[in-house]
């Protein structure tokens, strides 16, 4: 008993003695604590317990801990054969995580090959999307929503909602977006519309052309346009009492002679013409008169 005694107490003794040494950034060596190499670099093999000896690690290489290993290690090979993003090596003090390509993510948790993300068909969408370690989750797409298009990343989309002077033409589905259609009473305003400027545009080339052969004069439509209603203004009558009768309008007639007319004989028994002028009657009596 006394000899079990004995030997704890030596073992107390033994382990007290030793040096207590912080584990992550010291190692024990002949009784005494000595300084690691930092993360980022390894240790040479000159160098002393209280000031080691370090350098970098190299090209492609890293330490991620304090160590006293006179090695780096080597920074992981990115497969693009494997749907492996080429690797940029921005540190020596961590390992570079190969990342998947766009649509792909890793087959298991040490990632030594990435797949394609599920592809969530026409009717569903993608309720969860894919990254580098995790797989597209799909959902079918509920009333209201749709989704027209076969992808790991298209998330479902609300149905078209129709806009005034629209109506539904055709209902959406799971795999397709509302149809509009415009309303036909649009159709006949715009329709009735477009009639009656076409009329009115027709109507005023047609003015103007009569307007034109009318003046038989050249000027713009305005010029013609006043003409035109200058002259309908000056063969209107204008009455000062708008209920008083018009007064009739006395025709003249020309005193026609009639055709029983007595007409005038000579002494030899000749007619004589009205239309002789006065000379020509003297000298027809004077003539008359010699005979006799």
């Amino acid at each position: 008993m006394k000899m079990h005694l004995l030997l704890v107490f030596a073992f107390i003794v033994v382990v007290s003695a030793q040096p207590q040494c912080d584990p992550e950034t010291q190692y024990e060596k002949n009784g005494a604590c000595c300084k690691m190499c930092p993360p980022g670099t390894r240790m040479l093999s000159s160098g002393t317990c209280d000031e080691p000896r370090c350098e970098d690690c190299g090209e492609r290489e890293y330490q991620d801990k304090y160590t006293t290993e006179p090695k780096c290690q080597r920074q992981p090979y990115c497969d693009p054969n494997k749907n492996f993003n080429q690797a940029i090596h921005v540190s020596k003090k961590k390992a570079t995580i190969c990342e998947c390509k766009h649509g792909f993510h890793c087959s298991s948790e040490q990632c030594i090959i990435c797949v394609p993300h599920t592809i969530c068909p026409q009717g569903k969408g993608a309720k969860i999307k894919g990254n580098h370690s995790r797989d597209t989750e799909c959902e079918v797409c509920t009333d209201g929503t749709f989704s027209d298009v076969s992808s790991w990343d298209s998330e479902c989309k609300k149905w078209t909602e129709c806009g005034n002077d629209y109506h539904i033409k055709e209902t959406g589905t799971a795999s397709s977006d509302n149809i509009c259609e415009q309303n036909s009473r649009t159709h006949i305003y715009v329709l009735v519309a477009l009639g009656v400027i076409a009329l009115i545009l027709f109507a005023l080339v047609l003015g103007y052309k009569v307007c034109i052969r009318r003046r038989n004069a050249k000027g713009t439509f305005k010029d013609c346009l006043e003409s035109c209603l200058v002259d309908k203004k000056e063969n209107v009558p204008v009455l000062d009492n708008p209920h008083e009768e018009r007064p009739m309008i006395q025709e003249q007639h020309e005193s026609i002679p009639e055709e029983n007319e007595e007409v005038g004989y000579t002494v030899n028994g000749q007619p004589v013409q009205q239309d002789l002028s006065k000379e020509e009657q003297l000298s027809q009596e004077e003539s008359q008169s010699t005979n006799l």
